[in-house]
């Protein structure tokens, strides 16, 4: 159920993937209109919003609707013209970043299974000891297997936590770099853009008892017992975490917080 419930996310993502690239000018959107109704026609979609339509940006919720969701608001048509071709290559970096993020098996079921998973179910990941080089077979992993042993699924649970750090901070680097060049124009994309990935880090700004958990089930398997790496490393995730949930909220993205 869980890998299922994912892969209709990853589905409604790739719509709102669509409508962006059509707001932006970098898809036709009349060839979205096409290819996101044959997606419509093909799968119900539903079922992933009844058991976690928390985990959507309420404005990406429209796209199930399918009314009025390809105009995106606040319009980014606001963008000046010569601005237009920036707003691109910042929108092709992380939908490039998003593609890759998606075909690595790793990241992809670490991240289902902190999105639908229950408590319970991540609960008894984590009571699993595994080795660190165990944690690094399963970050090479070119195929989840179903029929892992314990071991090895706890292994990829951790090896995918990494790699959803790894994404985050690789997000963060992309949006400074081009916020400090053009700052306008910028900000709206990466908040859009982020808004519409939060299904998929959700667990990320949560900050639950199963957030601090598993960062420090992380570090336990991973071996790092020096204190001050252990709070330095926990600091940078948090940190992470804080530049995330800002571009969640219209004001605080807006402010460049």
């Amino acid at each position: 159920m869980v890998a299922r419930l994912y892969s209709k996310g990853v589905l409604i993502e790739c719509a709102g993937w669509l409508a962006l690239g059509a707001a932006l000018g970098y898809f036709l959107r009349d060839d979205v209109l096409r290819s996101t109704e044959q997606l419509f026609l093909r799968h119900e979609l539903t079922e992933v919003f009844e058991e976690g339509a928390y985990l959507f940006d309420t404005e990406w919720l429209r796209i199930l609707n399918r009314e009025g969701w390809l105009d995106i608001s606040p319009p980014l048509g606001a963008i000046n013209e010569d601005q237009v071709a920036v707003a691109r290559e910042v929108f092709a970096s992380l939908l490039l970043m998003s593609s890759q993020f998606n075909r690595n098996p790793t990241a992809a079921s670490t991240a289902a299974h902190l999105c639908f998973s229950s408590p319970g179910d991540l609960s008894n990941y984590l009571q699993t000891t595994v080795e660190p080089d165990e944690i690094g077979a399963a970050i090479a992993l070119e195929q989840y297997d179903p029929s892992a042993s314990e071991s090895q699924r706890a292994a990829i649970l951790y090896a995918g936590y990494g790699e959803c750090i790894d994404f985050l901070d690789a997000f963060r680097g992309t949006a400074e770099y081009y916020v400090q060049l053009h700052p306008e124009t910028i900000r709206a994309v990466i908040r859009k853009t982020a808004q519409l990935l939060r299904w998929r880090f959700f667990f990320f700004q949560s900050h639950t008892t199963e957030f601090e958990y598993l960062l420090e089930k992380y570090l336990d398997n991973l071996r790092v017992s020096d204190r001050d790496q252990r709070n330095a490393f926990s600091g940078y995730v948090n940190a992470l975490c804080q530049y995330w949930a800002a571009y969640q909220a219209p004001l605080a993205a807006q402010m460049g917080t």
